[in-house]
């Protein structure tokens, strides 16, 4: 596992790094930087979440959460 240094600065360089992240990884992350929607966003799909879900999680509707680029 990536220290947690590591992971803030990969982070901080490419949020999507976030979706390249074992979920431990991305506690020990929302902990350092905060609960940001890229995170929360990344742990639901890591846990298998649905697009429902993450849409839920994110305050969206399905439509929305579908639409967005």
């Amino acid at each position: 596992m990536r220290s947690t240094e590591d992971l803030a600065a990969a982070y901080d360089r490419d949020p999507a790094s976030a979706y390249n992240m074992t979920l431990d990884e991305l506690y020990i992350l929302s902990v350092e930087v905060g609960e940001t929607e890229v995170i929360v966003d990344a742990i639901i799909a890591a846990s298998g979440g649905s697009d429902a879900d993450r849409a839920d999680a994110l305050g969206m509707t399905l439509e929305e959460y579908l639409s967005y680029p």
